[in-house]
């Protein structure tokens, strides 16, 4: 009777349709600490160490479009050069909205302070 019921429940559950900004939030508060920022170089260095990485190349985000100014990983792989893999693009002030206590001392732009 629970599955049943479970299973009733999940068809109920609404989606994010074309909004994405809720799920990408949801990202971001699990892998707060996997964030990384486009420089100038034009490869993307970590938020929190400045460690230098590229979009993997099976990374949609690399094939299609701009490239985002900031995003939230999954994985860190190197294999002589380091990627990051399953991102999706998020906006650099959810980094302080969302995990202040991770980015209190340096804020969305690389630099010092909150903000």
């Amino acid at each position: 009777a629970a599955m049943a019921e479970f299973a009733g429940a999940r068809d109920e559950l609404p989606s994010c349709g074309e909004d994405t900004v809720s799920l990408r939030k949801c990202l971001l508060s699990g892998y707060f600490s996997h964030a990384a920022r486009l420089g100038p170089d034009g490869l993307y260095h970590t938020v929190r160490g400045g460690h230098v990485v590229q979009l993997h190349p099976t990374s949609v985000l690399a094939k299609f479009g701009a490239p985002p100014e900031f995003v939230v990983f999954h994985e860190y792989v190197s294999v002589g050069s380091e990627y990051i893999r399953d991102c999706s693009r998020i906006e650099g002030k959810w980094l302080t909205e969302i995990a202040p206590h991770f980015y209190m001392s340096q804020d969305s732009r690389g630099g010092r302070g909150a903000g």
